[in-house]
Formats: C-alpha cells, structure tokens, sequence
C-alpha cells in the first residue's frame, strides 16, 4: 500500500505544477509585453509534466490491479 500512498503523493504534486504552469502560461499570455519564448518554455515544462501525469496514472492503475489480486 506504501508504493500505493507515494504515486498519490507524486500524482497530486504533478498536477500542482501543471496548473502553476498553466497559471503562469496565462499570466504572460495576458501581460502588456507578453515574451513568446517564456510562454514555449512553460508550455514544453507543461508538455513534460503533463507525460509525467501519464505515465504515474498508468502506474497507479497498474498497482491497484496488483492489489486488487
């Protein structure tokens, strides 16, 4: 149950920083000057943890069917 409880905590944190990236995404996306480099960089940043999500929520799926045997 312990691998259960730590892809939990690393799935919650995951989606923490994606929605801080689509915070800051939006907060330069809405500035007088908005820099189309940043925006790329928080959106690749997104793009990465957004496969991270993938892959832990495959993880937690498949640890549960472990568990459910």
């Amino acid at each position: 149950m312990e691998i259960h409880d730590e892809l939990e905590i690393e799935i919650f944190n995951t989606i923490e920083q994606i929605k801080r990236m689509n915070e800051a995404i939006h907060r330069h996306e809405q500035s007088n000057d908005p820099n189309p480099l940043m925006i790329e960089q928080f959106q690749e940043i997104r793009n990465r943890l957004t496969s991270d999500l993938q892959r832990l929520m495959s993880e937690i799926t498949e640890t549960t069917w472990v568990l459910a045997a």
